[in-house]
C-alpha cells in the first residue's frame, strides 16, 4: 500500500488539511504563491477555523 493511502486511511481528513495547510503556508512565506494555492491556503484557514496570526501570515504572502 502506498503512503497516500495509509494516509488517508489512518488520518482525519481534518489532519491531513491541517498539515497541507501548514506546508503551503510555509513555502508561501518562503517563496510565494499562485494565485490558486492562495486561494486553497485562505479557504483552509476558515475551514480549520485558524487563528488571526496565522490568518494574517497567509493574506500578506506574495502572489505570483
Amino acid at each position: 500500500m502506498c503512503g497516500l493511502q495509509r494516509i488517508r486511511r489512518e488520518c482525519e481528513p481534518r489532519v491531513i488539511k491541517q498539515h497541507l495547510a501548514a506546508g503551503l503556508l510555509q513555502a508561501g512565506l518562503r517563496e510565494g504563491l499562485t494565485r490558486a494555492q492562495h486561494d486553497q491556503l485562505m479557504g483552509w484557514t476558515k475551514e480549520l477555523g485558524l487563528g488571526p496570526q496565522i490568518v494574517e501570515l497567509a493574506e500578506n504572502i506574495a502572489i505570483h
